[in-house]
């Protein structure tokens, strides 16, 4: 995993944020992309995927907010995906390429 300071303190807040915002929500909170490969650039963004137990019961708002905030306080980019972890444990099943790439490059963040 290749971070700066910066990004290390804003995804400790990020996930300090949603145990607040939707804490019996979250399953997993995984860095994948280059940034958990290690073979990032100073462009790239952070790739996160947080896996629930409903998309449907949680507060998207207050989760984009957090990100847009962090993006334009920071200047750091965040793409972030959002999947039920049931919806997910499928898509592994299923050899979908981009669950594939998160389970052999991710890092969990937190997990329950």
């Amino acid at each position: 995993m290749k971070l700066t300071r910066l990004e290390q303190e804003v995804l400790n807040q990020f996930v300090s944020h949603l145990g607040q915002v939707c804490p019996k929500q979250i399953r997993s909170v995984i860095l994948y992309g280059s940034k958990a490969r290690g073979d990032s650039t100073p462009d790239s963004d952070l790739d996160i995927l947080l896996l629930v137990k409903d998309r449907r019961q949680i507060d998207r708002d207050k989760i984009y907010d957090f990100i847009l905030d962090a993006e334009l306080e920071h200047s750091i980019d965040i793409s972030l995906s959002i999947y039920d972890a049931k919806e997910f444990d499928r898509m592994t099943r299923w050899q979908i390429p981009f669950a594939a790439n998160v389970a052999r490059d991710g890092e969990v963040l937190w997990r329950v």
